[in-house]
């Protein structure tokens, strides 16, 4: 599932990755994958991520995983455009590991 999203995330990035030098030379924007490529490949990983967990973890865990894969998707990723807020997570997590 991580692997699904991380592909769907360069799907939605694909214009802005174009723009900058660092990441210009990836593969859809340099147009080595086809969007349609990229989507139908994250979109299957994830399912084929939530089929196994649900089949070897159990549904709860399967769904964990498609919600934590929705929000990177819905919120994390527009976010991390408009606000640092977007990554106060880490200050968090540093916390609770005390």
């Amino acid at each position: 599932m991580a692997a699904g999203t991380s592909a769907l995330n360069h799907f939605i990035e694909r214009v802005t990755d174009a723009r900058m030098r660092r990441t210009a030379t990836r593969p859809l924007p340099s147009g080595q994958l086809s969007a349609a490529e990229a989507c139908a490949f994250g979109a299957a990983l994830v399912a084929i991520g939530v089929v196994y967990l649900a089949l070897t973890a159990g549904i709860e865990a399967s769904l964990l995983g498609l919600f934590t894969c929705a929000m990177y998707l819905a919120i994390y990723t527009p976010l991390k455009k408009r606000t640092a807020l977007a990554t106060a997570i880490a200050p968090f997590q540093a916390q609770c590991r005390r």
